[in-house]
């Protein structure tokens, strides 16, 4: 089993990670409203 430490790093790191890639998907939604070609892919790549 894993330490209280570790568990609590592992779990901010994995709550980090989830608001990039939710960040990411919103930037997808305003590229595509605002018709930037080609920015969607990026971000919506960056976001997995």
């Amino acid at each position: 089993m894993i330490g209280k430490r570790m568990q609590d790093a592992m779990n901010e790191q994995i709550k980090h990670e989830l608001e990039s890639a939710y960040l990411y998907l919103a930037m997808v939604a305003y590229f595509r409203a605002e018709g930037l070609d080609g920015m969607p892919g990026f971000a919506r790549t960056a976001s997995r």
